[in-house]
């Protein structure tokens, strides 16, 4: 749940909030992948982070969020 929230909250402030680092401003982003078998807690972990994230990050989750990539080229075709 925690790394779910964290990588919710980054996308959302992304491309608002900078960390400087040599000189150079990069956007804050981490990057995840909820990795299990089926039945394993990855759907638990999503639906909690965005029980609790819901009504901080307002519509930016509905409109930022697709379901239905199963596979490597589901997402290559997304």
């Amino acid at each position: 749940m925690y790394v779910a929230a964290l990588s919710m909250w980054s996308a959302a402030i992304g491309g608002t909030v900078h960390v400087s680092s040599r000189g150079n401003a990069r956007p804050v982003l981490l990057w995840s992948a909820l990795v299990a078998g089926t039945g394993r807690g990855k759907g638990t972990a999503l639906r909690a982070a965005l029980h609790v994230l819901d009504k901080s990050l307002g519509r930016f989750l509905a409109t930022h969020t697709t379901s239905g990539i199963t596979s490597g080229a589901s997402t290559i075709n997304h």
